[in-house]
């Protein structure tokens, strides 16, 4: 029985590895945007309003993916300990 719960922590520990390298990538991304919406401020007018709009809704949309796959990330750590605990008490 504990063959099996090892082998689903190390596809669980892979499942991390793939959020933590999606975590990282959105959290460059945000960096590479943010630099990019500073030049934005030399916009005039209506389209660099709108823009600078569009962007801010950007951005408050990404913090929140971010904050999701952080928190599904923490989940999977969570449920890696407990099964950790499971295997180690079948022994």
């Amino acid at each position: 029985m504990s063959g099996s719960i090892l082998v689903e922590l190390n596809d669980l520990l892979q499942a991390e590895r793939k959020l933590n390298e999606v975590i990282h990538k959105l959290e460059k991304d945000e960096v590479y945007l943010k630099m990019v919406y500073g030049q934005l401020f030399g916009w005039k007018g209506l389209a660099g309003e709108e823009m600078r709009k569009r962007m801010n809704t950007f951005f408050k949309d990404l913090s929140v993916w971010n904050s999701r796959f952080e928190d599904r990330r923490d989940d999977l750590v969570r449920y890696m300990e407990r099964m950790r605990h499971l295997d180690e008490s079948l022994r």
